[in-house]
């Protein structure tokens, strides 16, 4: 894969107490909030090899989904995401694109649930 993934970016974003995924800050201002909640963000200890880098903190209970928060990170990169899935795991990418104001990802899981939707009806 591509060096984009590689550990390293200016951003380590953590999911509970376990998860971290790095990414870059300039692709979580295109795609997200992120980037503009200073609450939920940390500079971290200077000593770090990294200076400067910045640490957010996503909502705990992401960390029960970490599989599809990566899938999500990852579309940051791609522009893709797939939407066919189960309704539990479309919810957790509605939740999280309507939380960090993922407008694209928003209108995909919008459409996804619209269609589920009227597919009960009849």
């Amino acid at each position: 894969s591509s060096g984009i993934n590689a550990e390293y970016g200016d951003v380590i974003v953590k999911v509970g107490e376990d998860i971290s995924i790095p990414a870059y800050s300039w692709i979580l201002k295109l795609n997200s909030s992120l980037m503009q909640e200073p609450s939920m963000m940390t500079v971290t200890e200077p000593d770090n090899y990294i200076p400067n880098q910045k640490v957010v903190y996503l909502e705990p209970e992401f960390g029960e989904s970490e599989e599809i928060v990566r899938q999500i990170f990852s579309s940051f990169h791609t522009g893709e995401i797939n939407v066919e899935r189960d309704l539990r795991e479309l919810k957790i990418l509605h939740k999280f694109a309507l939380m960090y104001h993922v407008e694209w990802l928003l209108k995909l899981t919008l459409k996804k649930l619209n269609d589920l939707a009227e597919a009960d009806v009849h």
